[in-house]
Formats: structure tokens, sequence, C-alpha cells
């Protein structure tokens, strides 16, 4: 395992012979990120192949040794110490254009633009939408969609596709997931229900036709609009999610989101959106880092109130949107 003590102690040592060095990795996104996000098992490495043999001979003088791997090549290998330190090392040449050459592929030289910081110390590493475009060319796993959940959040990059359609947000008897535009069905079943879109302040739907356009043109658009899927018969009963930037009903702080959610009418006063909203605020924290959130409600929607205050948000204020007089609650993530 690398620590935040170790990465600068291995930056500093090879900067510090005159190496140029530049991270990847989960420690290049944190470098930009100006934060430990999770733990890392090894730091990603890039040098230039001019200074390959002398950062072999530093790292041998610090202790480290060679671990061969399925994967090590001439210009990849993995090196170790005895407190099992690990160092992926990376080297690459520039080609008269000064792009990157490494492993037989070229890329362009705005790579290496990241800037960053690990425990204050100022690094190069991979720039932050290299790094997404580099996180769809293998197998993610869950820290792999973390970190571009992230970064997308961190520099207002849109989450690709594919990202999206990874999120998964468990609770013990609710699945969160991306909508579907064979959820239509499902969504018409409840949100035709009045009782629902009075209290959610959206138009009631009126065919399996509208479920279905609202799915395409409003759901899916938005990153982080999830069907409420309860586990036991895998329907959707729900939608819960964050309101788009610029489209809150409450002007938000610094790195703030605002929270939307409602439940079919049968599901009422089952604990499930409380139990939703449970779990989305977990995500929030783990994967967007965000500083708070905000919920809005129709001030006559006790129910909705009630939902924010078994989460913890506290009420901040009273405003009219549109006409209609609501409530303003907030939950500090820090």
């Amino acid at each position: 395992m690398v620590k935040l003590e170790d990465a600068v102690e291995i930056i500093s040592a090879l900067e510090n012979a005159g190496i140029k060095v530049f991270i990847d990795g989960g420690w290049g996104v944190d470098a930009l990120l100006g934060y430990q996000s999770r733990t890392h098992n090894d730091i990603d490495i890039f040098i230039e192949q001019q200074n390959k043999d002398y950062a072999v001979k530093l790292l041998k003088k610090y202790g480290y040794s060679e671990k061969v791997m399925e994967y090590t090549t001439l210009n990849h290998t993995v090196w170790q110490d005895d407190k099992e330190r690990i160092i992926d090392l990376h080297i690459f040449s520039l080609n008269n254009e000064d792009d990157f050459v490494f492993e037989g592929a070229t890329y362009p030289k705005d790579v290496f633009s990241g800037k960053g910081q690990i425990g204050g110390l100022e690094v190069d590493c991979i720039a932050p939408e290299w790094q997404i475009i580099f996180h769809s060319s293998y197998e993610l796993d869950d820290n792999d969609i973390k970190d571009v959940l992230l970064l997308c959040n961190r520099f207002n990059i849109g989450v690709p596709d594919e990202i999206i359609e990874r999120i998964r947000i468990a609770s013990k008897r609710l699945s969160i997931r991306r909508w579907s535009e064979d959820d239509a069905e499902a969504l018409y079943k409840y949100a035709s229900d009045g009782r629902v879109s009075e209290m959610a302040l959206w138009p009631r739907h009126t065919s399996v036709d509208m479920s279905r356009e609202v799915i395409r043109d409003f759901f899916k658009p938005n990153p982080y609009t999830f069907a409420i899927v309860l586990k036991e018969t895998d329907e959707p009963i729900g939608c819960i999610g964050l309101v788009p930037p610029e489209e809150e009903h409450f002007k938000p702080l610094a790195n703030e989101r605002e929270v939307g959610y409602w439940i079919g009418f049968p599901y009422w006063g089952k604990g499930l959106t409380t139990e939703a909203l449970s779990a989305l605020i977990i995500f929030c924290q783990d994967c967007l880092h965000l500083d708070s959130l905000l919920i809005t409600t129709d001030a006559k929607n006790i129910a909705s109130q009630r939902v924010a205050k078994k989460c913890g948000f506290k009420f901040i204020a009273e405003y009219t949107y549109n006409d209609v007089d609501n409530h303003a609650y907030r939950l500090s993530l820090k």
C-alpha cells in the first residue's frame, strides 16, 4: 500500500534527483482532486526513457526490487520495497512533435498537462479529460467508476454513458439505477396517479408513450436521475436524483446539489423513500464528494418534509416558487 506520505517521499526522491515525474492511476486522480479519496495499493509513475537507468538505480538504492508480473515489459515494470510499497513504473519517449510514445502507442502532448497536489506537493499528472478517456479502455471496477464520477463532478465534465450504466446504489430493500425506456409502463403505473403528481408538482402522466418520452428526454440526459427499484419485484416504484445545475428551485451553495424524489402511492408510509434518500446521501458523499445537499418541498407536503428530517436535513427557509409556498432543507456532508 502507498500512503500519502509514501507518495510524497517517492515523488520527491525522483524529482530531487532531477527526474521529471508524471503521475497516473489512482494517485493521479487524487492529485487532480487535491485530496486523497481512497487507499491506493500502488503509485503509477511515468518517466522519460532517458531517465530510466538512473531511476532504476535510485529505486534499488532506496530498497526497491523488481517484482515480475504477467504484464511486465521493458517499459512497464513493478517495484516493491520491504514495506510493501509498490511503484508501477512506466517509461515513455517523445517523438519529433513532443507527443508521448508508450508501448507503441502515441498520445498528444497535452495528456500530461494536468496539475495537481499530493500532500501539498505540486505534481504533474494526466489531465482530467484524458483520465476519463483512459478509464474507458479496460474493465472498470468500483474504484474506477468512483474516480470518474469524482473527476466529472470536480471539473464539470459530462459523465460517459458507460459509467452511468454501471452506477448501482443499493439498500436493504431497494436498488437505485439509471432509467431505461423499458421502464415506461412501470413509470406510467405510478406517475399517472394524481395523488403523486400533485405532491411532486409535475404533470400527471396520461399515457405510456408520455412516460417513455419523459424517460428519454428528461430522465436519461441527467446522469443522476435514478429509478427506485423494489428488489422484491424488480419494478421501478419511484424516482430519486439530483436536480440538474441551473434548474434548482432554491439557490444552492458552492458544491451543493438539490435532491428530488417521489414514490408510488402504494408505497407511501413504508419508509422506502427514506431508505432511498439515505442510500443516495452515501453515494453523494463517496462518489461526488459534495459539501452539502438541498431539498425543497411544497409547504403542504408534510410526508416529504418528514423524509428530509429523518435523513438529517435541517429546515433553512420558507420561499415561494411559481406561486407555490415551499420549504427548503439542507444537509451538510462535511
